[in-house]
C-alpha cells in the first residue's frame, strides 16, 4: 500500500487541535490526526506519516526530507514554509530561529535575499532528489505566491495552488487561537483532492466571516 509522506512545520502538524494540543502553547508530541495529512490518508486508504515539525524553516523541512527512507511510490506532500525562518542543524539536534525567538539573528545577520536564495535551492534539491526516489511529489505554499524555486536545468517543479494560511481566516481557529481549526483542516484537504481530481466523501464545512 502506498504511504502519505508530508513534511512542514505547524500547518502540516496540526498545531493547535484538540488531540495533540496541550495548552497554553505546546503543540504536543505527536502530529494531529485531526489535520489535513491524516485526512487525505483517510481518503486515499494508506498510511500516513506526518514528518512535520511546529517552528520548521525550510532548511530543516529539507533536511527531513533528504533523511527519510523512502519506499517506492511514496506520495510526498510538502508545504513549505516562510523564507525568513532558518534552523541550525547540530549533530544530534536541531534549532529552529524565527522572529519570535531570536531578535539579533534579525537585527544583524538576516538578509532577505539570501534567506529567498536559500529556500529555493532547498526546494530545489528535495525535488530532483525525491524524483530519483520515484516519488510523486506534491509542493504546496501557505499564501498565495510563487514557490520559490531556481531555473535549474530546466527541472519543472510545480506547486498546488490551495493556500491553508488563506483559508484559516474563514473558519473558527484551533484551541491556540491562531492555527487552522478542524473546519479549516477539512475545507482545505477538500480542495486539495478536488484540485487533484480525487474523490472523497469528507463533509461540506460552512465558511464565517471573521469580525
Amino acid at each position: 500500500m502506498n504511504r502519505i509522506i508530508t513534511f512542514g512545520c505547524s500547518l502540516t502538524y496540526g498545531h493547535g487541535l484538540s488531540d495533540c494540543f496541550i495548552p497554553p502553547h505546546d503543540p504536543g508530541h505527536q502530529p494531529s490526526k485531526l489535520g489535513w495529512p491524516y485526512l487525505i490518508a483517510e481518503s486515499l486508504n494508506k498510511k500516513c506519516i506526518n514528518l512535520s515539525n511546529p517552528g520548521s524553516s525550510n532548511k530543516r523541512i529539507w533536511n527531513s526530507i533528504v533523511n527519510f527512507d523512502y519506499e517506492e511510490s511514496d506520495i510526498v506532500f510538502i508545504l513549505w514554509t516562510s523564507e525568513v525562518r532558518t534552523s541550525i542543524i547540530h549533530k544530534n539536534h536541531i534549532s529552529d530561529i524565527g522572529p519570535w525567538n531570536n531578535e539579533f539573528y534579525y537585527k544583524d545577520m538576516f538578509d532577505e535575499n539570501d534567506a529567498l536564495l536559500m529556500s529555493k535551492l532547498y526546494v530545489n534539491h528535495a525535488n530532483i532528489f525525491l524524483k530519483s526516489k520515484s516519488a510523486i511529489v506534491y509542493n504546496l505554499v501557505s499564501e498565495k505566491k510563487l514557490l520559490p524555486i531556481l531555473d535549474f536545468f530546466g527541472e519543472k517543479i510545480n506547486h498546488v495552488p490551495i493556500y491553508l494560511g488563506e483559508l484559516m481566516y474563514r473558519y473558527p481557529f484551533a484551541l491556540d487561537n491562531n492555527h487552522p481549526g478542524e473546519e479549516c483542516q477539512i475545507a482545505f484537504t477538500k480542495k486539495l483532492l478536488n484540485y487533484l481530481k480525487i474523490k472523497n466523501n469528507l463533509p461540506e464545512v460552512k465558511e464565517f466571516t471573521k469580525l
